[in-house]
This record gives C-alpha cells, sequence and structure tokens, in this order.
C-alpha cells in the first residue's frame, strides 16, 4: 500500500497451495478486489488444470480470500491470463480442447452479483486446435481483448445491454504469421496493444496498437 509518504509498503503476501502450481502466474486488481492465477493447480482433474483466486480487501485492509474457481481438464492452465474491471473479471485457460484439439483455449467471463459472488457469465471458445486462445485477457469499461497467439489473432468483445458478450472485431497480424501476435494484449479507452514476441522487422518482437473508430 502507498502510505501517506508516497512510499509503497508491504502489506501482505498470498502463497500457492502446493508444489508446481505457479501461484503468481498471472494477477490483477482493482479497487478492493484482486485476482491470482495458478495454472498448475489440481483439484482433482489432473496436472495443470489451474486455479484463479479472488480477493477482496475488506473494512480492516486485510486482503481476505472471497472464492476460487477452477479449470475444467488437465492441462486446461486455466489462469494463465486474468483481467478485472468493476464488477467484471476475465480468465484465459488456453490449453482448453473444447473439441477442436488441444491448446483451442476457451475464456471465462465472470460478474460480481449484488451478493458479492463472482459467477460465470459465459464462456468463449478458439476456433481451432493450438490458437491458444486465452493467452491474454483484458478488459476496460464494457470491452474485452483476447489474444491468441496460436491463431496469430486478438478478439474484441463487446458486452450489451442485455449481459451477452458479443464478437465485434479480430486483428490479425499486420506483419507475418507465426510472429507470437496475441501473446500479450492491453486495452484502455478506445485504444488497444497487440504484442507479438518474435514479430517487427528483425524478429525482435512487436506491438501494435489499435484505435476504436465510432
Amino acid at each position: 500500500q502507498r502510505n501517506r509518504d508516497g512510499k509503497w509498503e508491504l502489506e501482505s503476501t498470498k502463497y500457492g497451495e502446493n508444489a508446481s502450481d505457479y501461484f503468481g502466474q498471472s494477477v490483477a486488481i482493482y479497487g478492493n478486489y484482486a485476482i491470482v492465477g495458478a495454472t498448475g493447480y489440481n483439484a482433482g482433474a489432473g496436472n495443470n488444470q489451474g486455479a484463479v483466486y479472488f480477493y477482496q480487501r475488506n473494512r480492516d485492509g486485510k486482503w481476505e480470500l472471497e472464492s476460487t474457481k477452477y479449470g475444467e481438464k488437465a492441462d486446461d492452465n486455466f489462469g494463465v491470463s486474468v483481467a478485472i474491471y468493476g464488477n467484471y473479471a476475465i480468465v484465459g485457460a488456453y490449453g482448453y480442447d473444447a473439441g477442436a484439439g488441444a491448446g483451442q483455449g476457451a475464456v471465462y467471463f465472470y460478474q460480481r452479483n449484488r451478493d458479492g459472488k463472482w459467477e460465470l457469465e459465459s464462456t468463449k471458445y478458439g476456433e481451432n486446435g493450438s490458437d491458444q486462445f486465452g493467452r491474454s485477457v483484458g478488459i476496460y469499461g464494457n470491452y474485452a481483448i483476447v489474444g491468441a497467439v496460436g491463431a496469430d489473432k486478438a478478439y474484441l468483445y463487446l458486452r450489451k445491454n442485455n449481459g451477452k458478450w458479443i464478437k465485434v472485431s479480430e486483428q490479425y497480424n499486420p506483419i507475418m504469421k507465426g510472429d507470437g501476435f496475441g501473446d500479450a494484449v492491453g486495452l484502455f479507452g478506445n485504444y488497444a496493444i497487440v504484442g507479438g514476441i518474435t514479430g517487427g522487422t528483425v524478429s525482435g518482437g512487436m506491438a501494435a496498437i489499435y484505435q476504436r473508430m465510432y
């Protein structure tokens, strides 16, 4: 926490439950809520099933575990990416297979209800095996972005008034396939950014910035 002098002081530390849980693989925070991904967690389905921990900062300033969500299958890598904004959170599971093949990927959209509980609102899936859909996620306002590094794409979603998340755009690698495009994404206001770790003119990586046009 940043104190009155402007210095950042350690407020609390959280730990994984088991060896090789990879607790802290991904993290996100907004207001009094924080999320931590643990891609290696096994809740009974197998190794790398994955888990995500939702924390809330109470009135005493302590961060308390509010709920835990788990991946559906072994090797889902649920929690490889997380994002939160207001009452909405997104979790990526880039290893999920919904029938198209290993590494198809899935993204879970959660909403915090009036009772303060995080409930699954919808799930989106990659198009093909090895797309790694959900390798990265971001959210701002009513918009969300999902990176699919295996497909060299980034998908943009809009939350409609009825609460449904719909796909509004697909952004393709502007240079060439195989650049790791979608390995990282970010979203703020009318702007989105997508990273490709091996892209660019000298294969040193690249970042593409997009603007939403009305």
